[in-house]
């Protein structure tokens, strides 16, 4: 099986997951636009779905 041509979305998102930082909002949801989380380590998973859940309860907070 040969790797996928990563996005520079993609490789800057998993470059600040590698350093425990959040990636954009942008470029999370482009990880899951084309399923690349699979592509990414455990560590790296949780801290995705983290971040993703910050963004959301930020989101949600702005309603009101």
């Amino acid at each position: 099986m040969t790797r996928p041509e990563y996005t520079e979305a993609f490789l800057r998102a998993r470059k600040a997951l590698r350093r425990g930082k959040c990636p954009s909002e942008q470029d999370i949801e482009h990880i899951y636009q084309q399923g690349w989380q699979t592509h990414l380590g455990e560590t790296e998973k949780e801290l995705l779905e983290q971040c993703l859940k910050e963004y959301d309860d930020d989101d949600s907070s702005n309603l009101y």
